[in-house]
């Protein structure tokens, strides 16, 4: 399932599998029954870079959603199936047209070239941390799939809410066809940790499908301090600025 998505150029030109990182697994449900998904763990060498990418896999062998990618230094490089959300979440939340546009503007950092406004809608409280942008190309739509209050920060047990929750993203990247050169499509999921959905959201945490209601605040720092160069500059389109997708 990877090596097709792979050689529809979701990373670029000669994209291959070079390990297999280990896989761990997640508990999610859709109201009715559990349900445990394994999360495979990739490193992916390709014309664009190194890559971690996680594909999240139901019991029966399907992908739930599509895979993650991010991007990795080279000291670093240690059919879409129906999909369940979390376990233990309070209620399920209706995304707001700012929280839409908050995922759009994650996405079009995230997926572009510029880390500095990927750092900076993160918010990270470390005045040292920074978020690295994976290069991949221009978002053409990034959609919020379902969303989830979580068991945790300010819970008000009544009204089921919380100012933390987990929501299921698919973003729309185009770029350079591996192929022949033509503009081409491909499509990425993620679970996205979100403080204050209801007000003014925040991205704290983003990661493969099934993993968001244990995703980690700030946890995605990259290691280290920010290179003077950073790669993710030479191999992507300029990101996106359009509006949120619904």
């Amino acid at each position: 399932m990877t090596e097709q998505w792979l050689a529809k150029g979701a990373l670029g030109a000669d994209a291959r599998i070079v390990s297999w990182n280990g896989q761990s697994h997640t508990t999610v449900s859709d109201g009715s029954k559990d349900m445990t998904l394994s999360v495979n763990t990739l490193i992916v060498d390709s014309a664009a870079g190194w890559w971690r990418v996680r594909t999240t896999v139901t019991p029966d062998g399907r992908l739930s959603g599509w895979p993650s990618v991010e991007r990795l230094g080279l000291a670093g490089a240690d059919d879409r199936g129906d999909t369940g959300m979390w376990k233990d979440t309070l209620g399920q939340l209706t995304a707001s047209d700012m929280l839409d546009t908050t995922v759009r503007k994650w996405a079009d950092a995230f997926m572009g070239s510029d880390s500095d406004m990927l750092t900076v809608l993160v918010n990270d409280p470390d005045p040292n941390a920074w978020y690295r942008a994976q290069g991949l190309g221009k978002v053409t739509a990034a959609t919020i799939d379902g969303g989830a209050y979580l068991d945790k920060g300010n819970v008000d047990r009544n009204e089921r809410r919380s100012d933390r929750a987990a929501l299921r993203v698919t973003v729309t990247v185009a770029h350079a066809d591996a192929g022949d050169g033509s503009a081409a499509q491909s499509q990425y999921s993620y679970d996205l940790l979100v403080a204050d959905p209801d007000g003014t959201p925040r991205i704290l945490a983003w990661g493969a499908p099934g993993t968001g209601a244990t995703l980690r605040e700030h946890g995605n720092r990259a290691p280290g301090a920010r290179p003077a160069h950073d790669a993710s500059s030479d191999t992507s389109a300029s990101a996106g600025t359009g509006g949120a997708a619904k």
